[in-house]
C-alpha cells in the first residue's frame, strides 16, 4: 500500500532486539568508562595521601596524626620486648600518660611506648636521630609528636644545629616536668645522658633502658647505682638472648 516496502513481522522484532541490545551494550561501557575514571581518581587521592606523609616526615618535627594507624603488625599490642607490660602493670594500667622515647626508630618495631599510645591513650614525644627511620614512624601515623634530631651530650655543646639538640633543650620542648615513662635506646651512650638529665627537676616515674646483652658489669652498675642514688629501684629485668638485649627497668612510684 502506498508502495511502502515493510519488514516481515519476525525482522522487525530481531531489529528491535538489536537495536535494545545495542543501547543496552553503550550504556554499559559509558558507565564502566566512567567508573573507571572515578576509581582512577580515588587511586590517585589515595597515592597523594601517601606522598604526603612521605613529604610531612621531612621536617624535624612532625605532628601527630590524625589518621588511622599503618603499622605493619596491626592486631599486636605489646611491640617491646616485654616491657610494655610490664610497665604497664607497674603504673596500675594508667590512663593518659606521657611518654618520652628516645632513640624510636621507626615508631613500631620494639616501640615501648606503642602500647600506651594505642591502648591507654598516652600522648608523648618520640625523637630519632636516624631521618629514614623517622620517615617510617610518620608513615605508620603514631599520635605523638615525632622529632628527627641527634641528641648531644657534649658539655662544651652551648647552641644548638638543624641536626643536633642538647639534651637541656630537648625537655625544655618538652615543656613538662612530669614524665610517666622515659625509654632510652641510644646504642651505647645511655650511661652519659642519664647522668645529664636534672632529675631533681624531672619527675619521671619508670625510666627503662635497652642495653647489650654483653654490656659490662661496670657499665650496667655505672647506670643502676646512678639512678639508685636518685631514688629509683631496679624493677625488671629482660633479657633477650637471641636478640642480644638486655632491657631494664627502674621505677620511682
Amino acid at each position: 500500500m502506498f508502495g511502502r516496502k515493510f519488514l516481515p513481522q519476525s525482522s522487525q522484532r530481531r531489529l528491535k532486539k538489536f537495536i535494545f541490545l545495542m543501547i543496552l551494550v553503550t550504556t554499559l561501557f559509558v558507565v564502566m568508562v566512567t567508573a573507571g575514571m572515578y576509581g582512577l581518581s580515588l587511586l590517585d587521592s589515595s597515592m597523594s595521601l601517601v606522598k604526603a606523609d612521605i613529604v610531612e616526615s621531612k621536617p624535624r618535627i612532625a605532628i601527630p596524626s590524625d589518621g588511622d594507624y599503618r603499622l605493619e603488625s596491626p592486631l599486636k599490642s605489646d611491640f617491646s620486648r616485654g616491657q610494655s607490660k610490664i610497665i604497664d602493670d607497674l603504673l596500675g594500667s594508667q590512663k593518659d600518660g606521657f611518654f618520652v622515647e628516645l632513640g624510636a626508630g621507626d615508631g613500631e618495631t620494639n616501640s615501648v611506648s606503642l602500647f600506651f599510645e594505642r591502648e591507654r591513650n598516652w600522648g608523648g614525644v618520640l625523637v630519632e636521630a636516624n631521618e629514614s627511620k623517622h620517615r617510617q614512624a610518620v608513615g605508620k601515623r603514631r599520635k605523638s609528636l615525632m622529632w628527627n634530631f641527634r641528641l648531644r651530650m657534649d658539655e662544651d655543646m652551648t647552641t644548638d644545629t638543624k641536626d643536633d639538640i642538647r639534651l637541656e633543650r630537648l625537655f625544655q620542648m618538652i615543656n613538662r616536668t612530669s614524665i610517666d615513662l622515659l625509654a632510652i635506646n641510644l646504642n651505647g651512650f645511655e650511661s652519659e645522658l642519664i647522668k645529664q638529665i636534672d632529675l631533681a627537676k624531672y619527675n619521671i616515674r619508670v625510666i627503662t633502658v635497652e642495653l647489650q646483652n654483653t654490656v659490662s658489669k661496670e657499665r650496667y652498675m655505672a647506670i643502676t647505682d646512678y639512678l639508685t642514688s636518685r631514688g629509683y629501684t631496679v624493677a625488671h629485668h629482660l633479657i633477650n638472648t637471641m636478640l642480644g638485649k638486655k632491657d631494664v627497668v627502674y621505677t620511682k612510684l
